[in-house]
């Protein structure tokens, strides 16, 4: 993984603590936001710097982060009310709110294919949170920016694609035929 040795102060941008610090990622997506524990609470200022982080780079990721349900659902509340909107996902023992994706015996829910996380559904997410307790030995989850892939083509292309209009829909998906198990239908 290569990340840009260029690294910018949160606190230049946001007015949050000098200790966070932001690496972008790639070059067009992604930020490494190092210098914060979130075991702990985190208060309005630095919530807010996430936040505009957030939006500017699309997906923030923060490592070494050992975190409970519980204390995973409050980060998450740190950029929205999170709730659990896949019905086919079960849910987490104790959180309702988390959904538990699995690769087993018992659940076979691989990703292995080009998606955007429930953009299909009437009111979908403004984000994905999530936290990986165990990872396959091989494997990557890849982002994309389709802002950024927006502003690349000549700009007749991008006139073009103004005129035109797509259907977000689960119904031609690969997703079904992943799903092994009762996740109560879609």
């Amino acid at each position: 993984m290569t990340i840009s040795t260029a690294q910018v102060s949160l606190a230049q941008e946001s007015h949050v603590p000098e200790t966070l610090q932001l690496a972008r990622f790639r070059p067009r997506i992604g930020a490494l936001i190092s210098g914060i524990d979130l075991s702990k609470p985190v208060d309005q200022t630095t919530q807010r710097g996430l936040s505009q982080a957030l939006l500017q780079h699309g997906v923030l990721f923060f490592r070494d982060q050992p975190l409970g349900a519980e204390r995973f659902v409050e980060v998450a509340r740190l950029f929205g009310e999170p709730y659990k909107q896949n019905e086919y996902n079960h849910s987490h023992d104790r959180v309702s709110e988390i959904e538990v994706l699995e690769n087993s015996t018992q659940r076979r829910q691989t990703a292995d294919f080009w998606h955007s996380d429930v953009t299909w559904q009437r009111n979908p997410p403004k984000a994905t949170a999530l936290h990986a307790q165990v990872l396959p030995s091989e494997g990557d989850t890849v982002w994309s920016s389709t802002a950024a892939a927006y502003e690349l083509p000549d700009p007749a292309l991008a006139a073009y694609l103004e005129t035109l209009t797509a259907v977000n829909t689960l119904e031609v998906t690969r997703l079904p035929e992943y799903l092994v198990g009762d996740y109560g239908g879609f």
